[in-house]
């Protein structure tokens, strides 16, 4: 089975994300299948990926492109049995996420620090491992023809920085240590 994780751009708690990823560990064997994780780029990812490895589980990594992250979003979800998003409902992209999962009928928990967990945008009483088992794998590819009628923000994680500017910092700073580099220089002195 093929799980998206998703997280806020803020999303911070550690320990919610360790308990609800434990259940996806194979050493527990709750789900009757093997679990794949597609985790995005975020800044969140290395604390995610030591968890992960943890847990034993096989981790696909993504990283959106800026001029085609919805279209790649949704192929990534047209192979996806459920997503697991922990949110505080403040991003665009979170929102992005469970409204295409909806329309399309994809399952999906959701996660928050004030409530235990929503089951495909519903509070869900039931126990998560309960849930869990409740999912079967669907024949791939998804058809995703819903789809939500906002954007992804385009965030940009490489600052754009003009490259004459910075060969002439570079220059610059390369001259300031060739001149301190000859100023510490041991200098014979002739009588």
């Amino acid at each position: 089975m093929n799980c998206l994780i998703i997280t806020d751009e803020n999303w911070k708690n550690i320990a919610i994300l360790s308990k609800r990823l434990n259940y996806l560990s194979p050493t527990l064997n709750f789900l009757k299948t093997e679990v794949r994780i597609n985790l995005l780029y975020t800044k969140m990812t290395k604390e995610i990926v030591k968890i992960l490895e943890n847990y034993e589980l096989n981790i696909i990594r993504h990283c959106l492109p800026n001029n085609n992250s919805a279209n790649k979003l949704i192929d990534i979800l047209k192979y996806t049995d459920f997503c697991m998003i922990f949110t505080d409902f403040k991003s665009k992209n979170t929102k992005f996420v469970i409204d295409t999962c909806t329309l399309n009928k994809i399952p999906n928990f959701i996660f928050t620090e004030s409530v235990d967990y929503y089951y495909n945008g519903e509070i869900c009483k039931n126990k998560f491992k309960k849930m869990l088992n409740l999912l079967t794998p669907v024949k791939k590819p998804i058809e995703i023809v819903n789809l939500p009628k906002f954007q992804l923000e385009e965030k940009s994680l490489i600052p754009k920085i003009n490259k004459i500017q910075i060969i002439e910092n570079l220059r610059h700073c390369y001259n300031l240590l060739k001149t301190k580099k000859q100023n510490r220089s041991i200098k014979i002195i002739d009588p």
